[in-house]
C-alpha cells in the first residue's frame, strides 16, 4: 500500500500507513482539540463563573473562593438586577446547599436553574439563565448561515423577515416534530374564510 505524503508541509517519519496517519493526523487533531478545551474552560474564561454556581461544585470544592467567583462573574454585572447584593447572595447560596443531601444536589446549570428561587436569589437566577443560554461554540450560528442559500431562493425573493426566520428555525431544529394538523387548525381559527366554514347541507342535518 502506497502512502501519500504531503507536499506543502513536513511529514513526521513513519514506517507504515497506520503510523503515518497517527502521527500526522490523529495526534495533531487531539492536540488542537485539547488546547481549545483548555482555553475554553480555563480560569480566565468567562464561563467558569457560571459553573461555580452549581451546587455539586460548591460542595465538592471546600476551598471555593467567593471573591474569585465574583471576579469571574464581573463581566455580567450589567445583566444582574441587584449587582451590589451579589456577595451576600453568594454566601447565602453556599450555605443553602451545604445543608442538603449530597446525592440530591443539582449537577448542571439547567438543573440548578430549576431549583433557584428568583425572588430569594435574583442575581444568581439571572446568571443561571445566561449560563444556560450561552452558546458553547459557534456551530449554531454557522449552521444558520449555511442554510441561507437553501432558504433564500429565487422563488422566495419577496419573502419577509418573519417568514425567513420561521423557516430557518424549522430547518435548524429539524429534530423537532411539528404537528401539521395543529398548525392547520390554528391557521383556520386565526384566518377565517368562507371556504373553511361548514357546508350548508351539514348544518341542516
Amino acid at each position: 500500500m502506497s502512502i501519500r505524503f504531503s507536499q506543502h508541509r513536513s511529514n513526521v517519519p513513519s514506517e507504515s500507513a497506520k503510523e503515518h496517519y497517527k502521527r500526522n493526523v490523529a495526534i495533531p487533531l487531539l492536540d488542537a482539540l485539547s488546547q481549545q478545551l483548555d482555553e475554553r474552560f480555563s480560569q480566565d474564561s468567562r464561563v467558569v463563573g457560571f459553573f461555580q454556581l452549581v451546587p455539586v461544585i460548591i460542595i465538592a470544592d471546600s476551598q471555593l473562593d467567593r471573591e474569585s467567583t465574583r471576579e469571574h462573574l464581573r463581566p455580567w454585572t450589567n445583566d444582574m438586577p441587584f449587582p451590589a447584593s451579589l456577595p451576600n447572595e453568594l454566601l447565602r447560596w453556599q450555605d443553602l446547599w451545604k445543608s442538603k443531601a449530597k446525592d440530591r444536589l443539582p449537577s448542571n446549570l439547567l438543573q440548578t436553574l430549576g431549583v433557584c428561587d428568583a425572588d430569594t436569589f435574583p442575581n444568581i437566577h439571572a446568571l443561571l439563565i445566561i449560563g444556560c443560554t450561552l452558546p458553547i461554540s459557534s456551530a449554531e450560528a454557522e449552521r444558520s448561515f449555511s442554510l441561507l442559500r437553501r432558504l433564500k431562493t429565487y422563488t422566495r425573493s419577496t419573502m419577509g423577515e418573519d417568514r425567513m426566520s420561521d423557516l430557518a428555525a424549522i430547518a435548524i431544529h429539524y429534530e423537532v416534530v411539528i404537528p401539521v394538523e395543529d398548525v392547520c387548525q390554528r391557521f383556520v381559527s386565526t384566518n377565517p374564510r368562507r371556504m373553511f366554514a361548514k357546508s350548508l347541507f351539514d348544518e341542516q342535518k
